[in-house]
């Protein structure tokens, strides 16, 4: 991101995946935003590939804050409540014809990789293998997913969330996707 001016910034993606996002936010960001309890950078305008610079890059709205690893969250639960509030909003909004997720899906699907994770991770006295293993085994005892695809934040982090005086929260829109639950699932 680099701050073109007061109120607009500009995004130019440093590698091909990240490209990938300027049209889907282009197209996705603008129906959003108006069903959300948080800002989102409204896409102002799209840049195409040229002389000097090989990607499509975007034009935004400047929202004001730095990320949460620069400006720690000062109240935890507060935020908590806000990003809660933001993830329900996000899931009531029409996923129809949005882009599929490659995170999210049935969690049996990610077995082999969990597992082999608790093995590394407890060899070497990260975590406790048999605790995160029966914590593991509780989570495939769970419903799954049987509703129609709905909107996540793939992302949220704290580099993904602005922060303003360490109390306003505002969640990095390239994360935004359409999860599709029976397909498995940018």
């Amino acid at each position: 991101m680099r701050r073109g001016t007061s109120n607009m910034v500009v995004r130019l993606p440093r590698i091909p995946g990240a490209a990938r996002q300027v049209d889907k936010e282009q197209r996705w960001l603008p129906h959003l935003a108006p069903h959300l309890p948080l800002d989102l950078p409204v896409p102002l305008g799209k840049g195409v590939p040229g002389e000097g610079y090989g990607l499509p890059w975007s034009v935004y709205r400047w929202l004001d804050g730095d990320n949460a690893y620069d400006e720690p969250i000062i109240d935890l639960g507060h935020a908590a409540v806000e990003l809660g509030r933001f993830v329900a909003a996000l899931r009531q909004v029409d996923a129809t014809g949005g882009p599929v997720s490659f995170r999210g899906g049935p969690v049996r699907t990610r077995e082999d990789d969990v597992r082999a994770a608790i093995r590394d991770l407890g060899a070497d006295g990260t975590v406790d293998a048999a605790a995160a293993t029966a914590a593991w085994e509780e989570v495939l005892q769970l419903p799954q997913w049987d509703g129609a695809p709905v909107w996540i934040h793939n992302d949220l982090l704290p580099g993904n969330l602005l922060v303003r005086k360490g109390m306003q929260y505002r969640p990095c829109a390239s994360r935004i996707s359409n999860k599709r639950q029976k397909t498995g699932c940018t």
